[in-house]
């Protein structure tokens, strides 16, 4: 009898994925394009709007070709429509689960949560069509479907609306509603400034748009400098996987380093403070002024408030006093006496002695006690 050993391959968690982003304009060029380019870039995920897909007569389904060895296609493309849908490409070693939309939107819309060792990312591909208008109303479902993943979750949408805040020339005002809405719901847009990028596409709206959640690390956003042969450019941008992980790792094993609020000179602390931080120029912006944070933005803003939570704790470091009159507190029960302190004793006493005993002589007494109690 021959037996085969069951062999299993453990697949170490990447510290990053690599994702790309395209829409294809359901070209079969295109879409060969794409295949050569997942392979040579290394890409771990592809978020393709308006993908070129068939109708399989044999089987009576659509089906997306075009797919590079050791990847696999997720979608919910309908037959008359298939066209101006979306679609995700993840490689086979991802425990990845399919994300289910309304029947309504589903064409539209691909997603799917990918596990892994300490967390898990949700990516949703989301193809907002012109001649539909009906990208606020898309939006809104995919935030409500994704719930309390959606701090952990990457949007790559085809908007189709301009704002200057993703790259636009100028801002419409659908464009400057839909950023309210990613605003509002904590989404952060990556797109950086087209100037700012290593290359400026050709010929192109700047319409597509990355947003991702509060816990998702983007390590870079740019345009991939290789023809698309779409007139929309390929986006290449990268999530780190380890840095949430690290960051809770090194909190657990930090100690307190600020003395507590009574043990801090007041004065002292307010000149100290005074040399290192102009606390006065700092204004909140008030909320109906706020601007959608691009990832860019948060960075410097993050890195403002790391260095002022810094300065804060220095100076109050310096302005310790070593001497501090310690005020006796309160009781908390006003009511209690030394009267009620030795009645309680003298109860628990008998309490005692009558549960060794268990005599009438020891009940009577611990009664006799209590009563007075």
């Amino acid at each position: 009898m021959n037996t085969k050993k069951a062999t299993y391959h453990l697949i170490q968690q990447p510290t990053s994925l690599k994702c790309i982003q395209i829409n294809l304009r359901h070209c079969s060029a295109n879409s060969t394009v794409l295949e050569t380019t997942i392979l040579e870039e290394g890409v771990d995920i592809a978020l393709i709007q308006e993908p070129y897909a068939r109708f399989n007569a044999t089987q009576q389904n659509i089906f997306v070709p075009n797919i590079p060895q050791g990847y696999k296609c997720h979608h919910n493309l309908k037959n008359h429509d298939h066209a101006y849908g979306a679609c995700i490409i993840s490689k086979d070693q991802f425990k990845s689960i399919p994300i289910q939309f309304p029947e309504e939107f589903e064409n539209n819309a691909a997603g799917i949560e990918i596990k892994l060792e300490n967390t898990s990312l949700c990516f949703v591909s989301l193809y907002c069509r012109p001649s539909a208008r009906n990208q606020e109303k898309l939006i809104k479902m995919v935030i409500n479907r994704l719930g309390r993943q959606l701090p952990n979750s990457i949007l790559a949408i085809d908007i189709n609306e301009r704002n200057k805040i993703w790259g636009s020339s100028s801002t419409t005002q659908i464009g400057h509603s839909l950023e309210q809405i990613i605003s509002a719901h904590n989404l952060n847009i990556a797109n950086r400034d087209p100037a700012e990028c290593s290359c400026i596409p050709p010929g192109t709206s700047f319409i597509d748009v990355t947003a991702v959640g509060d816990k998702t690390n983007i390590a870079y956003w740019d345009y991939l400098n290789q023809p698309s042969m779409s007139d929309h450019p390929y986006i290449i941008f990268g999530l780190t996987l380890t840095s949430q992980q690290r960051r809770r790792n090194n909190n657990r094993t930090k100690r307190r380093t600020v003395p507590p609020a009574d043990q801090i000179d007041q004065t002292k602390f307010l000149e100290s403070l005074k040399g290192t931080t102009d606390l006065a120029s700092n204004e909140i912006t008030p909320s109906s002024k706020r601007e959608t944070t691009t990832a860019n933005q948060r960075k410097i803003f993050e890195e403002e408030v790391e260095k002022l939570t810094t300065d804060i704790q220095q100076a109050a470091k310096h302005s310790r006093t070593r001497n501090v009159e310690r005020t006796s507190q309160a009781a908390m029960k006003p009511f209690w006496n030394e009267k009620l302190h030795d009645l309680r004793k003298k109860c628990r006493a008998a309490y005692r002695r009558w549960g060794r005993a268990k005599e009438k002589c020891e009940t009577a007494k611990f009664t006799a006690i209590y009563r007075t109690a």
